[in-house]
């Protein structure tokens, strides 16, 4: 089955309602902006947690914000691991995957400072 697939007819019809609203609103976004236009066509079974490292490394590559990627990242991970739990996947190819230090904002040195 298709990532697609799966997040479209599965996850948003079972999961996603059970989640709250606010929740719901931005997991639908994210979906939409950084999930399904990447991983839309792939089988779930041909995801590796190689192809999610070399995904998160990609968006940050392109300039997107820590905690954009980490939030992708987390709803990638969260469909992934319905997946496993229906039986599509053995395990998630999300887990486990390494993301860079974040970045202290500047002012948090001089804040500490004092």
């Amino acid at each position: 089955m298709a990532f697609g697939t799966f997040a479209e007819t599965q996850w948003k019809t079972l999961v996603l309602p059970t989640l709250k609203l606010s929740t719901q609103h931005g997991y639908k976004n994210v979906l939409r902006k950084h999930l399904l236009p990447y991983w839309r066509n792939w089988r779930l079974r041909d995801i590796s947690r190689m192809d999610v490292q070399q995904w998160v490394a990609a968006k940050f590559r392109q300039g997107q914000g820590w905690q954009t990627v980490r939030n992708s990242w987390g709803l990638l991970s969260g469909i992934l691991k319905t997946a496993v739990e229906y039986g599509y996947l053995s395990t998630n190819p999300a887990r486990g995957v390494k993301f860079p230090q974040k970045e202290l904002k500047r002012g948090a040195r001089d804040h500490r400072r004092r």
